[in-house]
C-alpha cells in the first residue's frame, strides 16, 4: 500500500511530506514551538528544526523572520518526517520541524 503524502505549498514553493499537522494557537505543538523560540531569544521565527541526537542533546536551528511579530502568526506547520522544508531530517521520527505561517504568507496543505 502506498504511503499518503501531504502536499505543502508555501509562498509558491511545493514540497511533500508523509506527516503534517497544522498547529493553531493553544495546541501543544504551538506551545512547544514558541517555547523553543523564546528560549533561543527569537521573537518571530520562520522555522525551527530540532534534530535529536543519540547523545540526548538536540541540535536546534532557528531561521528568524525579522519582518513579523508573534501576534501575526496564524498557524504552525509541524512535521517529524523528511521534506524539503527540513532536509536534514532522518526518518526515525524523532526530529521535529516547525514552519511558522504568518499573515500575508501564501499557504496550503492537501
Amino acid at each position: 500500500m502506498a504511503k499518503k503524502l501531504f502536499r505543502i505549498v508555501l509562498n509558491g514553493v511545493v514540497t511533500w511530506t508523509e506527516n503534517a499537522y497544522i498547529a493553531k494557537r493553544g495546541d501543544r505543538a504551538w506551545l512547544v514551538a514558541w517555547r523553543i523560540a523564546k528560549n533561543k531569544g527569537c521573537i518571530a521565527p520562520d522555522s525551527i528544526e530540532v534534530l535529536n541526537m543519540d547523545d540526548g542533546d538536540p541540535i536546534i536551528t532557528i531561521e528568524d523572520r525579522e519582518d513579523k511579530l508573534q501576534s501575526e502568526c496564524e498557524c504552525i506547520l509541524f512535521t517529524n518526517t523528511y521534506c524539503q522544508l527540513f532536509p536534514d531530517f532522518t526518518n526515525d521520527k524523532k526530529d521535529q520541524g516547525f514552519q511558522f505561517i504568518y499573515k500575508g504568507d501564501s499557504f496550503s496543505l492537501g
